[in-house]
C-alpha cells in the first residue's frame, strides 16, 4: 500500500478534517515515527500546527527536561545528606536557551526552539 506524501500542507488539511481550526487550543504529544515520513520533517509538522490554529490559537506540548531534576541514576539511599545537597546544587536547572526537550521527541524539541 502506497502512503501519501506528507508535508505541512497535507498535515494542515488533515488537522482541519479532525476539526481543529483557527483560534483552537490543542495539546500535542506526537512522534515522527508514528506519523511516518514527512517532507520537511518536524518543522513541517510544527508549521502545520501553527498555521491551523493561527495567531489566536494555542499549542501545548510536553517539554520535560532532565536539567531541572535530581539525576535518576543516583540512588539517594546510598548517598549521605551532604552528597545529596552537593548533587542538588550541581543540577543546572531549566534554562530556555540551553535546556533540551529532546527526550520528549523531535516534534516537541522543534516546537520548543
Amino acid at each position: 500500500m502506497k502512503h501519501p506524501s506528507l508535508n505541512a500542507k497535507t498535515i494542515a488539511q488533515d488537522l482541519k478534517i479532525m476539526g481543529i481550526s483557527s483560534g483552537d487550543g490543542v495539546f500535542v504529544h506526537a512522534a515522527m515515527g508514528a506519523i511516518g515520513h514527512v517532507t520537511g520533517g518536524a518543522h513541517s509538522v510544527v508549521d502545520a500546527l501553527l498555521s491551523t490554529v493561527g495567531p489566536r490559537g494555542l499549542i501545548g506540548m510536553p517539554a520535560f527536561c532532565a536539567d531541572a531534576c535530581f539525576p535518576s541514576q543516583v540512588d539517594r539511599a546510598k548517598r549521605s545528606d551532604v552528597d545529596i545537597i552537593e548533587i542538588e546544587r550541581a543540577v543546572a536547572g531549566f534554562t530556555p536557551l540551553r535546556s533540551s526537550a529532546a527526550g520528549m521527541g523531535l516534534i516537541a524539541e522543534t516546537f520548543r526552539t
